[in-house]
């Protein structure tokens, strides 16, 4: 039987060695989601704890945008010119600059390629999450995504702990007519496939080093967001009028941090191995 284990961390005081903790236990809840993946894609096989704890891990995200539009799916958007028309209208509507609708139609046109070969690997890596059933937390940070290992902050973050007992979510997730996944366009030129639940103004959260990346929604009447899905961000672009992908989008320096608690089956979903359909 295989354990998924991770490293308990000491309290945090005023000392040096407790400010070397406080550093280890940030630079541990920026690698959690690079680590766990690492452990999984070892593994072979998904993995799923058989008892599910009280205890919740830290990782901290950078906030890539929000977003903008939820437009249809994509098998409806090809099938019909109204509204693939309508769908690129949207580009027009949310962005002003010529510059940057031009990016856009760049990006569709790469993803439009990407999506021929392979929309059924994105109908299984996007995907919905109910708050009410994996329990996650997510909190805005003072300190600025840093890219650079060295110039990451020291903060007294936990990096296991006990779930709050108290902390119910207030989100649920909604009925929906399809649970395909959704074109969605976000801020800062972002643009893929979001889980039916997705709505605008939604943040899109990305992880250090990692493909993976996370739709947060803000409850009503806190500052407290959740979980509610895992999306698709087209890495593509054009060269050369052909298509050219990343393997994943960096956060930009600067950006918007969060910091997310989560359950080991939350945790164990949302870094679930795939293999990259660009290798």
């Amino acid at each position: 039987m295989h354990r998924f284990c991770y490293p308990r961390l000491l309290p945090v005081g005023d000392s040096e060695a407790s400010q070397h903790v406080a550093t280890r236990a940030y630079a541990r809840a920026m690698r959690l989601f690079r680590f766990s993946h690492l452990v999984q894609s070892l593994l072979g096989f998904p993995f799923c704890p058989e008892i599910v704890t009280k205890d919740v891990f830290f990782a901290v995200a950078a906030v890539g945008g929000t977003i903008l539009h939820v437009g249809s799916t994509y098998e409806e958007i090809y099938s019909s010119s109204v509204i693939y028309r309508d769908w690129r209208v949207s580009f027009d509507t949310y962005y002003s600059s010529p510059s940057a609708r031009l990016q856009l139609r760049e990006i569709n046109e790469a993803y439009d390629a990407f999506l021929l070969k392979h929309s059924e690997w994105i109908s299984h890596g996007v995907f919905g999450i109910d708050p009410q059933g994996m329990y996650t937390r997510a909190t805005l940070m003072e300190d600025l995504w840093e890219d650079v290992e060295e110039n990451w902050p020291t903060r007294e973050i936990a990096g296991i702990t006990r779930r709050r007992s108290l902390d119910i979510p207030a989100i649920s997730r909604r009925p929906r007519k399809s649970s395909r996944p959704r074109m969605f366009l976000g801020s800062n030129l972002l643009l893929g496939s979001a889980p039916a639940e997705a709505q605008a103004d939604n943040l899109i959260c990305l992880f250090w080093n990692i493909g993976a990346v996370t739709l947060l929604r803000k409850e009503d009447r806190s500052q407290v967001y959740r979980v509610i899905g895992k999306l698709y961000l087209s890495t593509g672009y054009l060269e050369n009028l052909k298509p050219v992908y990343r393997n994943f989008i960096k956060p930009e320096e600067g950006s918007a941090t969060t910091l997310i608690e989560m359950d080991i089956k939350t945790l164990s979903i949302l870094i679930r191995p795939s293999r990259s359909p660009h290798k």
